[in-house]
């Protein structure tokens, strides 16, 4: 699922991000992360997927997933369930844990509370 999702989100990158120096780094951690083989690259994927607000805006709206919507109950949280992300609401970290995080995560950029995407 992550991996269909990169690739399609690849081929709208140049629409999401219309400046190509922004869009650069986001494609290259996109290319790096489906070179790596099938099941070695959740990690890589999620920090991809999630890298820059325009590919987190695009993530929502193609999976539904959003801040009022639980992510076990839709397509990509079956995905995400065993490491989920959780994402500063400033967009300016996102980190993926191995499990549901009990205590409150904070974003070192700025003391945010991280909230799961």
């Amino acid at each position: 699922m992550l991996r269909q999702l990169a690739e399609a989100m690849r081929s709208e990158l140049a629409t999401l991000i219309p400046d190509s120096t922004a869009r650069e780094p986001v494609d290259n951690l996109l290319v790096r992360a489906l070179d790596q083989p099938a099941g070695t690259a959740t990690e890589a994927l999620h920090d991809a997927l999630s890298s820059h607000p325009a590919t987190r805006d695009w993530m929502r709206r193609t999976t539904g997933v959003t801040k009022e919507t639980d992510a076990a109950i839709s397509p990509l949280g079956a995905a995400l369930a065993p490491n989920p992300l959780y994402i500063c609401p400033e967009g300016d970290y996102s980190v993926v844990r191995e499990t549901v995080a009990s205590d409150v995560l904070l974003c070192p950029n700025d003391g945010s509370i991280l909230e799961r995407a």
